[in-house]
């Protein structure tokens, strides 16, 4: 399907003496005859460069030769080819002498070398030619038939799968096709040949192609693999990495044919990603019922798809402004090796459940860049609800702090809150703050208080507090910096918001919102729909800094 250097010289037989070869086989794209002694200018790679000695002339040294032989490697070309200016003459000394000295420096600089003593240019040129043509006629016929072989097997009852071992075949190497998370999908017969090290090299570039977001071709060069990846699916919502071995040169038609393959392997997992999304509104309603205490229930629907993470667990709680839930989603299974976590979207925030002999070298040791991770205490399942309460109160001091990782450790905070409550005069001080707004509400019939209270409470994260109000970020903005106004307070100072975080914590205001938990010793502002603890293992608790 590509002329290769080998083809022409096993043509041309005991008529041309190959004297320096190298370890790769080059494609040759032409013959090009020239006696200049920088041809790069008009050369485009490829090509086998036949010349009767233009060092000679030029009165030979070894720089010469040196420059010569690094100007036609760095574009790139397949072979020089020295040869007499006329067939039958007599070797001349200086010729000799130059073939000698251009010999080694084309050993050094890995360029093949070939003299051509028997056989005129005029007619290396011409049967060269020929094998060209026929070389192009018989990749056209190669080319349709491996694309109507890929297409059946596209249509067949195995598809993606079938798809990716034709390929193989195709190409005569290993081919994988890794899925959104980064987990090996399909497999050609050659792939069984690579070993657990070289997998895990893929895999590990996979996880970097697919966080990136971008649609790439990128390059994996090792002492025991030599793989090209392409991404699969559209730009916005990658669905996984195509895997080759790439172990020699590529003609244009065999990118041509992995270009169509790309595009039938996204159109199937394209249909496949409808099947996730509906996966993920189960999740979610799986969520649900283990938040609600319905733990039996939640096991017996995710038995047809799979199980729940082995007890004890830990929740995490994960925000981020830059990424949507279902990317988020995807990054942290593939954080999460072959075993796909527990993760759902949950009012505004991405939830996460993994088994507690898992977490230690998994997710938690690999915070995602652009988000905040808050991860509880380990947890059974019929404790769900404070798993997913601490992980709540660890993600609030994560964003607080503008850390990518914090654990809930019995504490300071929860403590602090409550002697902060229990202060004589704090809960009128508190009033006094937020009595501009409330009065304000009061007047207008709006609900300012209970916007910023919301985006306070998740930690000032606009997507996650849209969510839990059930509107825009945009309106949500235009109310924050209405509330600004009114307060007469630069809401992007961080004491001050804090400070206005307290006053919603301590302050029986929040009874005109509907949200103070009566079960605390001190009013606690949940509107952003998080409920306040049932467990008494919780009062005097906190969060500490990972």
């Amino acid at each position: 399907m590509s002329l290769s250097l080998s083809d022409v010289l096993g043509n041309f037989g005991p008529r041309v003496e190959a004297v320096v070869r190298v370890d790769h086989d080059p494609v040759v794209s032409w013959p090009y005859y020239t006696n200049l002694l920088d041809p790069t200018p008009y050369l485009h790679g490829g090509e086998l460069v036949l010349t009767t000695g233009p060092l000679v002339d030029a009165g030979f040294d070894g720089s010469i030769a040196a420059a010569y032989v690094r100007r036609l490697s760095e574009v790139g070309v397949a072979g020089i080819v020295c040869g007499p200016k006329r067939i039958g003459d007599p070797d001349r000394e200086d010729e000799t002498h130059l073939l000698t000295e251009l010999a080694g420096e084309c050993r050094r600089q890995g360029m093949p070398l070939v003299w051509s003593r028997q056989m005129s240019f005029i007619e290396m040129i011409r049967d060269v030619g020929a094998l060209l043509r026929e070389d192009q006629r018989e990749t056209a016929v190669w080319f349709g038939e491996a694309q109507r072989r890929l297409t059946h097997a596209a249509l067949s009852e195995r598809g993606a799968a079938a798809v990716v071992e034709q390929l193989g075949e195709e190409l005569d190497t290993w081919v994988i096709c890794f899925d959104e998370m980064a987990r090996p999908l399909h497999r050609s017969a050659r792939a069984s040949r690579l070993g657990a090290p070289a997998v895990a090299a893929l895999r590990e570039r996979c996880v970097g192609v697919l966080d990136r977001g971008i649609r790439s071709g990128t390059s994996l060069k090792g002492p025991e693999l030599d793989a090209h990846l392409q991404t699969l699916g559209p730009a916005h919502e990658l669905l996984g990495v195509l895997a080759y071995g790439s172990d020699r040169q590529m003609s244009e038609p065999v990118r041509q044919l992995i270009t169509s393959v790309v595009a039938l392997l996204s159109v199937a997992m394209l249909r496949s990603a409808e099947v996730r999304r509906a996966r993920a509104r189960l999740d979610t309603a799986v969520l649900r019922l283990l938040l609600s205490g319905a733990v039996e229930e939640a096991r017996t629907t995710t038995a047809a798809w799979g199980t729940l993470p082995d007890p004890p667990i830990v929740v995490m709680a994960v925000s981020s402004d830059q990424l949507p839930s279902s990317e988020l989603i995807r990054m942290l299974g593939r954080r999460a090796g072959d075993r796909r976590p527990f993760a759902a979207e949950y009012e505004g925030l991405t939830v996460v459940l993994l088994s507690a002999q898992r977490a230690a070298g998994s997710i938690a040791e690999a915070p995602l860049e652009g988000a905040r991770i808050g991860v509880s205490r380990p947890v059974l399942y019929d404790s769900v609800t404070l798993g997913h309460q601490q992980a709540v109160v660890a993600l609030r001091e994560a964003l607080s702090a503008d850390l990518p990782l914090v654990r809930y450790r019995p504490g300071s905070v929860e403590h602090m809150m409550g002697a902060v409550a229990a202060v004589p005069g704090m809960d009128e001080q508190a009033r006094r703050t937020l009595e501009p707004l409330t009065r304000y509400d009061d007047a207008h019939g709006v609900d300012l208080t209970r916007s910023l209270a919301v985006w306070l409470n998740t930690g000032c994260q606009w997507e996650a507090a849209a969510n839990a109000l059930n509107m825009h970020r945009h309106t949500l903005r235009s109310r924050i910096d209405r509330c600004a106004r009114i307060l007469g307070v630069d809401l992007g100072d961080t004491p001050t918001r804090n400070g206005l975080w307290v006053a919603f914590t301590v302050s029986s205001a929040a009874e005109d919102v509907g949200v103070v938990d009566e079960r605390r010793t001190y009013p606690h502002w949940q509107a952003s729909g998080v409920a306040g603890p049932d467990d008494a293992s919780l009062l005097g608790g906190g969060a500490a800094l990972a």
